[in-house]
C-alpha cells in the first residue's frame, strides 16, 4: 500500500491503520435473541456471512424491520472475494486487471442481494453509524475508526435508551481464509524545493516513529502503522485511556482481528479510483431498485414466495454480472 508505480517506490507513508469490524447494539441483539434462542451468542452468529444472513432473516421475520447495513460495498465485494482466494482487483505490468470470478461473485450476490431484497439488509444514513444511533439497524460493518460516532443511548422500540455497544471481527465466508480489509491515511512529498522537501521528509520520520504515532493514531481512531507500536506498552496505556468508549471497543476488536485474519488491501492502478466506485454503486443500486420492487408489490398483495421466485433468481444474477463486467471493462479501456 503506498506503492502506486512500476518502481515499487513507496510513495505515500502510512501514518494511521483502519478495518472494517462489526458493531452491534447489544441491547436490542438480547432482545431478539431471547425470542430467538439459537442466536444467543453474537460473536458466533455473526462470525460468519452465512449466519449473518440467517439471523438477519430471522430479525426481520421477528421485527419486520432489518437488522445489519454495510458501510462499504466496495470493501465487501474485494475482500470477500479474497477470502475465498480471489484477487478481484489486480495490476500487471502497471495495467489495472478484475477478476471476475462467477463462484466468488455469485457467494458474495448471495448474501448481500437476497438479503437486501427480502429486507434484513439496508442503508439508510450517509453512514451505519447514523442508522445504529437512529435504531433504524442494530448492527452495521463499519469502519474500525467509527467508534466515536456511537452514542450512548440509541432508538430502541420508539425510545431513546442507554444501550450498550459491541464490536467483533469482520465476518467471513464458511470454509474460506480470514481476511480483513487494510485501509487507512497516509502522507506524500510534493515536489517544491529541497529545503522544503527535507524538513517533509524529516516530520514524515518523526510522525511515524512509534513514541508519536501510537498516540497520534488512538487519539483520531486509528492504529498505528509499525509492528514495534503496535506491540508497545504505550499502545496498551493508550488503549486503557479510552476506557470502554466505542473508539475502544473498535479498536480492541480490530487488534484481536490482526492475530486470525490477513490484512489485504487494493492495489492502485489509473481507473482504480472509478472501478471502486462503480463496485461501491453497482450492487447497492441494482439490489435497492429489486427492494422497492418487492415492497411495492408486497404492498399489492404479493406472497413472499412469489416475490421470491421473481427477484431473487439466476437471471438476476446473470443480469447484474454481465453489466458489472461490462461496464468495468469499459473504463479499463478507456486507457
Amino acid at each position: 500500500e503506498g506503492r502506486i508505480l512500476r518502481d515499487k517506490g513507496l510513495y505515500i507513508l502510512p501514518v494511521a491503520k483502519s478495518s472494517e469490524v462489526i458493531v452491534l447494539n447489544l441491547t436490542a441483539w438480547e432482545e431478539f435473541a431471547a425470542a430467538n434462542p439459537r442466536f444467543a451468542d453474537p460473536a458466533a452468529t455473526l462470525a460468519t456471512w452465512e449466519s449473518v444472513g440467517l439471523a438477519a432473516e430471522s430479525y426481520r421475520n421477528w421485527s419486520g424491520q432489518a437488522m445489519i447495513g454495510l458501510d462499504s460495498l466496495a470493501n465487501y465485494l474485494i475482500a470477500g472475494c479474497k477470502q475465498l482466494g480471489v484477487d478481484l482487483l489486480q495490476v500487471t505490468n502497471g495495467q489495472g486487471q478484475i477478476n471476475f470470478d462467477r463462484e466468488a461473485l455469485h457467494r458474495l450476490w448471495d448474501i448481500y442481494y437476497v438479503n437486501t431484497v427480502q429486507g434484513g439488509f439496508a442503508a439508510y444514513g450517509d453512514y451505519r453509524t447514523d442508522d445504529l444511533a437512529s435504531g433504524q439497524l442494530i448492527a452495521g460493518a463499519v469502519s474500525s475508526a467509527s467508534g466515536s460516532w456511537l452514542p450512548e443511548q440509541a432508538w430502541l422500540n420508539g425510545k431513546q435508551r442507554d444501550v450498550t455497544w459491541l464490536a467483533l471481527p469482520y465476518p467471513v465466508f464458511r470454509d474460506a481464509q480470514a481476511v480483513c480489509i487494510q485501509q487507512g491515511a497516509g502522507m506524500a512529498v510534493t515536489r517544491s524545493n529541497s529545503k522544503q522537501e527535507a524538513a517533509a521528509v524529516i516530520f514524515l520520520s518523526w510522525l511515524t516513529r512509534p513514541e508519536q504515532n501510537v498516540t497520534f493514531a488512538i487519539s483520531a481512531g486509528y492504529l498505528p502503522v509499525t509492528q514495534s507500536g503496535l506491540h508497545s506498552q504505550l499502545l496498551q496505556d493508550s488503549m486503557l485511556d479510552l476506557g470502554q468508549s466505542g473508539t475502544y471497543l473498535c479498536l480492541n476488536a480490530f487488534l484481536n482481528q490482526l492475530s486470525v485474519s490477513q490484512l489485504h488491501f487494493a492495489p492502485a492502478f489509473a481507473e482504480s479510483q472509478d472501478i471502486r466506485a462503480l463496485l461501491e454503486n453497482s450492487l447497492a443500486k441494482f439490489a435497492a431498485e429489486a427492494r422497492k420492487t418487492w415492497e411495492n408489490q408486497a404492498a399489492n398483495g404479493t406472497c413472499t414466495e412469489k416475490l421470491q421466485t421473481l427477484l431473487c433468481t439466476e437471471a438476476a444474477f446473470e443480469k447484474w454480472y454481465s453489466q458489472l463486467v461490462l461496464d468495468a471493462g469499459q473504463m479499463l479501456d478507456q486507457n
